[in-house]
């Protein structure tokens, strides 16, 4: 039980650090990433909307949709 105290702690500081630094959750931040790729995707390819939300991550269309 103290080990796996330890490793969560050690987690949820790191991840207490991440937001700090950046400002955002690392689910925002990976959000924000997924969204700017789409972006350069639909611009710079002929790539369809269904296409690109799998390319950046996203399980179904309608996911990528609500993001």
């Amino acid at each position: 039980k103290i080990f796996e105290y330890a490793c969560f702690t050690r987690f949820y500081e790191k991840i207490l650090i991440f937001k700090k630094k950046t400002g955002r959750s690392f689910k925002e931040h990976i959000q924000k990433l997924r969204i700017e790729e789409a972006c350069r995707l639909l611009i710079s390819s002929n790539y369809k909307i269904y296409d690109i939300s799998g390319l950046v991550g996203y399980k179904s269309e309608t996911q990528f949709h609500k993001t």
